[in-house]
């Protein structure tokens, strides 16, 4: 992923089918799966976003100074679909990371994460901007080290804790279909720990300060098609299916959404950040399950920190996490929400 992708990195893996548009996840021993363009908190999963019918256009950008009304429950469910979360800042500049540096750094977390994997780094976030978002591509320097990415895995391996030079992302991801959701309440103080002792790093070696520029939390969610769900109107309540005449078959082959939102500061109104909801078909499979035709839905919010230090990033997380749930919740249907049963 280039430009705007995210820190996730994303330990499932996904490889293109032969007979379709259609890709493959597995999350058999937590490959990293292949982010979308503006996927970036390296989610562990990988998986490429098919063409887009709708999302990045000016209209798009129209409703977003909107400042929705936030009521006191926020939704949840008791069967949420939810596959993967992860939670990333991004540092400013990258820390001169090299390999003798990070085994240092494991040192701290082997306790909690005795494993640990090289991966290739992913490439650089552009930071979120106003009016308009950063341009996608980023600029390489040929002769500059890209350094490493290391994922430190607990005993289970149900978490990854990712560091490269410019992001720290804590992922927990779901490897068997019986596995229950930790709940964001759990991993938001892992994640600080973990953060609090990276920065904490970085000052003792003498990298230089770590600035946090960016945060980003993510959810992955894949919905199993088959009877009882398959066509998008079902599942999303976006998508109406309509045409203007009766040229086009009424159900396309392949559906792909793509919409951005831009998320205002809690008081103020100003734009802080953005939240990204993509939706394509995929295959999935667990560790111990058969594969599986899902639609893939993944939302995520990535924005600068709302004060400074780990205070200020956790308090944008908590705005985007609230953004991602009741997203979630706006963009799918009343008939999913039975089937995830949302607690009234």
């Amino acid at each position: 992923m280039e430009g705007k992708a995210g820190p996730l990195g994303s330990p499932w893996q996904a490889r293109p089918t032969l007979t379709s548009r259609r890709h493959v996840m597995t999350s058999a021993r937590g490959s990293p799966w292949q982010e979308s363009p503006n996927l970036g908190a390296g989610s562990v999963h990988q998986v490429e976003v098919a063409p887009t019918l709708a999302g990045y256009g000016r209209a798009s950008e129209r409703g977003l100074a909107h400042v929705p009304v936030m009521t006191p429950s926020r939704p949840s469910y008791r069967r949420p679909p939810v596959a993967e979360v992860a939670l990333a800042l991004y540092v400013s500049p990258p820390l001169p990371l090299r390999t003798v540096s990070l085994g240092r750094l494991w040192e701290r977390w082997r306790d909690r994460y005795p494993q640990s994997e090289d991966q290739p780094p992913l490439p650089p976030v552009m930071p979120e901007t106003f009016p308009h978002p950063s341009p996608s591509a980023s600029i390489q320097f040929s002769g500059v080290f890209p350094g490493v990415r290391v994922w430190y895995l607990s005993e289970g391996r149900d978490r990854v804790l990712q560091v490269q030079r410019d992001r720290l992302v804590l992922n927990w991801r779901r490897l068997a279909d019986d596995q229950p959701y930790p709940r964001y309440e759990s991993l938001r103080p892992e994640f600080e720990a973990a953060a609090v002792q990276f920065l904490e790093f970085a000052t003792s070696e003498g990298l230089g300060p770590a600035r946090i520029a960016q945060v980003e939390v993510a959810y992955v969610n894949p919905i199993p098609l088959g009877d009882r769900v398959e066509d998008p109107a079902r599942m999303l309540s976006v998508w109406s299916g309509e045409r203007s005449d009766d040229f086009l078959p009424a159900s396309p082959e392949s559906v792909s959404l793509a919409l951005r939102y831009r998320i205002p500061h809690p008081e103020t109104g100003e734009p802080i950040g953005r939240l990204y909801v993509e939706a394509s078909p995929a295959m999935h499979q667990n560790v111990a399950s058969p594969e599986e035709e899902v639609f893939l839905l993944r939302l995520f919010a990535r924005g600068r920190p709302l004060g400074d230090g780990i205070t200020g990033a956790l308090a944008f997380l908590d705005v985007g996490r609230d953004w991602v749930v009741r997203g979630f919740t706006s963009i799918t249907t009343s008939e999913m929400h039975d089937i995830w049963e949302l607690e009234e």
